[in-house]
């Protein structure tokens, strides 16, 4: 079990109630701040990342959830649970961009006044886990649930991790002034739009927890 996001904990709660004895290992991703328990049974972990700008915490969780789903053998299945927030909360920059670069594009981002559907884009396209990237990470079979609060469809949550979607930004970065408030060596990767193919697997979008317990089963 992977979750990520701001009910990350919760998600977990649920799913761990579900599944018992069948859980192999479970990472969980939560708010610094957040009333997750940090104390690890020895098949859970928890790390903590920051929100809404992403800090230390989410680098050092997005590299450990790379690693985490190159682990998943061929014959394991890995449910991941995402919710509002994961964007920020667990990050894993692309080449030549820094963590200071992507806190920075954050900041204008929020700044902006762009829609949540423009601002994953861009932040997918600078990551190396975000539209979609994180799925072909996986070897094993993936299902993905997602919380979903805000509109776009499930591959617009925590800017898709395991749901990639061809990008067009058209005017949107003139219309947002983001062509000038970004910088060059972030601009290029954003212009380049490229979109990995989706892999193909069960999404499940869920509006309350106790949902995923009949999703897991």
């Amino acid at each position: 079990v992977l979750a990520g996001g701001i009910s990350a904990g919760l998600c977990a709660a649920w799913l761990l109630f579900g599944l018992c004895e069948k859980l192999l290992r479970c990472l969980i991703v939560a708010p610094s701040g957040s009333s997750v328990p940090d104390e690890s049974d020895g098949k859970t972990r928890v790390l903590r990342g920051e929100h809404p700008v992403p800090g230390t915490g989410s680098e050092f969780a997005g590299q450990q959830v790379l690693e985490f789903t190159e682990q998943v053998e061929p014959e394991d299945l890995l449910l991941v649970c995402l919710s509002g927030g994961a964007s920020s909360l667990m990050v894993a920059p692309i080449e030549d961009i820094t963590l200071d670069d992507l806190s920075a594009t954050n900041r204008a981002l929020l700044a902006s006044g762009a829609p949540i559907e423009v601002m994953n884009v861009v932040r997918g396209q600078l990551s190396r886990i975000k539209n979609g990237r994180l799925a072909r990470a996986c070897k094993g079979a993936l299902v993905s649930l997602v919380m979903s609060d805000v509109g776009g469809g499930p591959e617009v949550v925590g800017s898709g991790p395991t749901l990639s979607r061809r990008v067009h930004l058209g005017d949107a970065l003139h219309e947002y002034e983001l062509d000038r408030s970004l910088p060059s060596h972030v601009l290029a990767p954003v212009i380049a739009s490229h979109s990995p193919r989706r892999r193909a697997h069960p999404v499940v979008t869920l509006a309350e927890p106790a949902h995923l317990v009949a999703a897991a089963r």
